[in-house]
């Protein structure tokens, strides 16, 4: 295996690619849980705090004692702190370190590709998978960043990795292990790259020795990261139970599979229309949801089969690898907190496109005038198609506003639509859509308490309490606890107000500020 030489003007055709797709979205505001780790996460203001981010998870807010969630991702959080130390809360700067970075990653996709195909084919193919729309949210959503990082660090493990396959030094294991750690590190997915190492070592009969020092490096890899994970963080994996397809039995899961796969082939091959949130299960054997799903799945199979009996080629069957490890990931065997997610084909677009790559170059297809247009007209739609998205995500009232027209059953996108149109003073509008969260999802309570302040914005004292305490029994919501203290204030009830804030508020959240304001007004 050798790589084709690089072309300079083909690492620049990429990058203007990437910045005239994607520069429109450096305006933007910052959405969604933009918010909660970014503006509102007081740890990242301080460089620091940076260790404390091994030691938790990626929220903090509400002055609990440890940042909270149920994902780790340390050096996510660490590249907040570090913009935030030089630049502060301007969503600019964010935009601009994640464009910035998705075009890195095409160029070593670009790279990557040049081990397996000829220099046309991997610049159009990289290209492609840097301005396809399902993998633009990767770009537009700061709180994604994640995705990003983890990338970066894994293709450059294996591009370290593939490096060495004729001149093989144990130098080129240590960097390898040493850029899956930081992988694991942004995003749990950077297992995803421990697995195309392992697949590469199997199909291309890797030298003994190689493989050896790569296992051993992968386990000292492994045995680092769940002692952070699991000893220091103290965090196993979770979903929270808060989306509808982690809440349902594993046979309602497996019912959906086919729709969830056939979700991003449809979008692959035509990117519309395309939503932040999607929160939808498969509960009956109908035509639409389950057996064409299941028989495009089928047909996959058959054309993964075939191509493999055709073309009998080794990166036919790693691409193949590559695309069902990245897609398995995320079929919801093991449940995540959306059914899908554009951000999470980031991964498997890689093997999906390697793939069409093999066959592409196994037919000989060469590019004349008119597959040059085609090729180019492509092109031009993907991106154009991209540019749009961009204009989506301009802020929350604007993205929340159209989404929620192609995913009205997402309670968290309903409610967030409510905030937005809550802070524009369009309180009846705003109620309505927290009363459709809180009926979508009864067991949350960011939906509770919002729609508490919405009663006790018409003064409806009783009933705006309520909400609160049972965004407080949902899940120990720091707003929730402020917002039940001021409410009591309000209702003249000092005393109960202060045993509240002394017995139950100030345990959970003994750092926050709001709530040890009430509590010395109130001594």
């Amino acid at each position: 295996m050798e790589i084709n030489k690089p072309n300079l003007s083909s690492v620049l055709m990429i990058f203007c690619f990437g910045v005239l797709t994607y520069i429109n979205v450096l305006n933007n505001s910052f959405v969604w849980d933009d918010e909660q780790q970014v503006l509102n996460n007081t740890q990242i203001r301080s460089l620091k705090n940076i260790p404390n981010f091994f030691k938790g998870s990626t929220f903090f807010g509400g002055g609990a004692k440890t940042q909270t969630g149920t994902y780790y991702r340390p050096l996510m959080t660490t590249s907040y702190a570090l913009l935030f130390s030089a630049f502060g809360a301007s969503a600019f700067y964010y935009h601009l370190f994640q464009v910035f970075l998705c075009i890195i990653n095409a160029i070593l996709v670009y790279l990557f590709f040049l081990y397996f195909f000829k220099e046309i084919t991997s610049l159009l193919i990289s290209t492609i998978f840097l301005i396809h729309p399902l993998n633009s949210e990767v770009v537009q959503y700061v709180a994604n960043f994640q995705d990003v990082l983890f990338f970066f660090f894994g293709m450059v493990a294996i591009l370290i990795y593939l490096s060495s396959f004729k001149n093989f030094h144990i130098r080129h294991i240590i960097f390898t292990s040493i850029f899956l750690f930081f992988s694991l590190l942004s995003k749990e997915s950077g297992i995803l790259f421990v697995a195309v190492i392992i697949y590469h070592n199997l199909i291309f009969r890797d030298t003994k020795q190689k493989m050896f020092a790569s296992a051993l490096g992968i386990f000292i890899v492994f045995a680092i990261y769940f002692y952070l994970r699991l000893i220091v963080a103290d965090l196993s994996h979770s979903s929270g139970l808060l989306a509808t397809i982690s809440r349902a039995p594993i046979g309602t899961r497996l019912m959906s599979l086919p729709k969830v796969w056939y979700f991003y082939l449809q979008n692959f091959a035509l990117p519309w229309p395309l939503s932040i949130s999607a929160h939808w299960v498969v509960t009956s054997f109908n035509v639409f949801d389950f057996f064409v799903p299941l028989l495009c799945l089928l047909v996959l199979i058959v054309l993964f089969i075939l191509s493999l009996k055709t073309t009998k080629s080794k990166s036919t069957l790693f691409f193949i690898l590559w695309f069902i490890t990245g897609m398995g990931l995320h079929s919801q065997l093991v449940p995540l907190d959306m059914t899908v997610a554009d951000r999470w084909f980031y991964f498997p677009a890689v093997g999906l496109i390697g793939f069409i790559a093999t066959i592409w170059e196994y037919k000989r297809i060469r590019l004349g005038r008119v597959k040059y247009i085609f090729m180019c007209t492509l092109l031009m739609t993907l991106s154009i198609r991209t540019i749009i998205r961009n204009i989506n995500w301009k802020d929350g009232l604007t993205l929340y506003s159209r989404d929620i027209k192609y995913s009205p059953n997402s309670f968290d996108l309903q409610n967030n639509l409510g905030t937005e149109l809550f802070r524009k003073d369009k309180l009846n509008l705003a109620c309505q859509h927290f009363q459709e969260s809180v009926k979508l999802a009864p067991y949350w309570w960011t939906n509770w308490n919002n729609l508490g302040v919405c009663y006790q914005r018409q003064n409806k004292l009783k009933v705006a309490q309520m909400m609160y305490e049972r965004a407080i029994v949902n899940g120990h919501y720091y707003l929730a606890y402020e917002n039940k203290v001021s409410i009591l204030i309000k209702q003249k009830k000092f005393n109960e107000a202060l045993s509240f804030l002394k017995l139950t508020a100030l345990k959970y959240f003994p750092y926050n500020k709001n709530l040890q304001d009430m509590y010395k007004k109130l001594q």
